[in-house]
């Protein structure tokens, strides 16, 4: 239940999107006629045929408040879960995947819509209301539109990917996030293992998680004898004076903690995956406890402790660890991660975009600060208003060498935002990156 509250509060600090809606009101449904009940089909089918890698929601009970924290003013009535699953998935051509829950929020209760990543695409056998049957409809920003030609022909030709003891994964979106989350239970598992950790903060409550899957056309994969080395001929091309530490390196490890293979799922099954853990390591002077996992078909996942917690910091900023957080590191960590994404993509021949997935946790409390002494953001002297937040965003693999700066700002700003930092554009991109270059670019 801590989650639901979290991820709730995560998305009322958000802006409608093609993952997020708010409606002040209830949809009217029971005596409603069919042009009315059509709008609140058209926005479930909208939700469900869209490209994204995060499960979609429709908060009911919520008043969009632009730029700042969106205002719940709750409902009376609640649909029934039942009667709305037979409403919309008795007029399309193939069953929706979605739930209608009520949740308190506040002392009032709201109504949450819940669409999860799934194929498409789908759509009405015949017409209902203001809709047309056979015409796709997709959600675009905060707006809802009918799918272009090009838009379907997408859809149809997702790949489909078994994982795990014959579950199937059905869309690129999906199996980010199905990865994310697995990388998320593993780290837990493996924290809850270990004869506790020697950092200043819970690891299991303050860390924060990237990942990121790369989309083929012809399900490649890197030659798992070779990936290794792939690997750390991605992380040599990648520079800047603060990076000891990097992302993804299977070198930059104790002997003891080498990257090591190990099989994708618990039960022994799935591909062979790269796995680095140093949670367990006892001196964090040298080294953070950092996990990651990287596949052989471009899926990459690193789980990190705020540096900020580190206790040298610490001491050296007078802060206390899981107190502040530093915008200027956020910023060019996701840089980072964007920059590796983009070179491991080049290892594959038929690479045709790059999904991300960013989960922040443990927000809660902290202030924006920096690991500069003459560098306090006092101007911005606000504590986070949610303990998690989650960003997504997907690009070409053009947009990810020519519009890079973007996919970090999009990454990144939502962080920032609920500390009331205004500032992340292209130019704080810059100042925060500078220094940061690619080699052979």
């Amino acid at each position: 239940m801590a989650f639901i509250n979290d991820r709730l509060e995560q998305l009322l600090n958000e802006e409608e999107g093609s993952a997020l809606d708010f409606k002040r009101d209830q949809y009217p449904f029971e005596g409603a006629d069919n042009n009315t009940k059509s709008e609140l089909l058209k926005d479930i089918l909208a939700f469900a045929n869209t490209l994204r890698p995060v499960t979609a929601f429709i908060l009911i009970g919520v008043e969009e408040v632009r730029e700042g924290h969106n205002r719940v003013v709750g409902v009376n009535c609640h649909l029934d879960d039942a009667e709305l699953q037979q409403f919309v998935n008795s007029k399309t051509q193939k069953p929706v995947i979605f739930s209608y829950r009520c949740y308190g929020v506040n002392c009032r209760y709201i109504g949450v819509i819940e669409i999860h990543a799934q194929e498409g695409p789908i759509y009405l056998t015949k017409g209902f209301g203001k809709l047309e049957a056979e015409k796709v409809y997709v959600r675009r920003g905060s707006s809802t539109d009918i799918a272009s030609p090009e838009e379907i022909v997408q859809m149809g030709t997702m790949r489909q990917s078994r994982v795990g003891a014959g579950q199937v994964i059905s869309t690129a979106q999906q199996r980010l996030e199905h990865w994310h989350k697995s990388g998320e239970d593993r780290f837990r598992h493996i924290l809850t293992d270990s004869n506790g950790v020697n950092w200043p903060v819970s690891i299991m409550d303050h860390h924060y998680q990237f990942s990121y899957l790369i989309s083929t056309e012809n399900d490649e994969v890197v030659n798992t004898d070779t990936l290794k080395r792939v690997l750390q001929e991605v992380v040599s091309r990648i520079h800047h004076p603060s990076f000891v530490w990097r992302m993804f390196d299977p070198l930059n490890q104790y002997p003891d903690n080498v990257a090591k293979f190990v099989p994708e799922n618990t039960d022994g099954s799935g591909k062979d995956v790269i796995e680095v853990n140093l949670t367990a390591d006892p001196s964090f002077d040298t080294s953070l406890p950092d996990f990651w996992r990287v596949t052989p078909d471009g899926r990459a996942s690193l789980i990190r402790a705020y540096r900020e917690d580190r206790q040298y910091n610490a001491v050296s900023t007078g802060r206390s660890a899981g107190t502040w957080l530093s915008p200027k590191l956020l910023i060019l960590e996701v840089a980072e991660l964007v920059a590796h994404a983009r070179l491991f993509a080049h290892h594959f021949n038929s690479a045709t975009s790059i999904l991300f997935l960013c989960t922040w946790t443990g927000l809660a409390g902290r202030m924006l600060d920096d690991f500069r002494p003459d560098y306090h953001l006092t101007r911005y002297n606000y504590q986070s208003r949610s303990n998690l937040r989650i960003t997504q965003n997907r690009c070409t693999l053009s947009e990810s060498t020519t519009d890079w700066k973007t996919i970090v700002i999009g990454l990144g700003r939502p962080v920032l935002r609920l500390f009331d930092f205004p500032d992340c554009d292209q130019a704080f991109v810059e100042e925060c990156c500078h220094g940061l270059s690619i080699q052979g670019e």
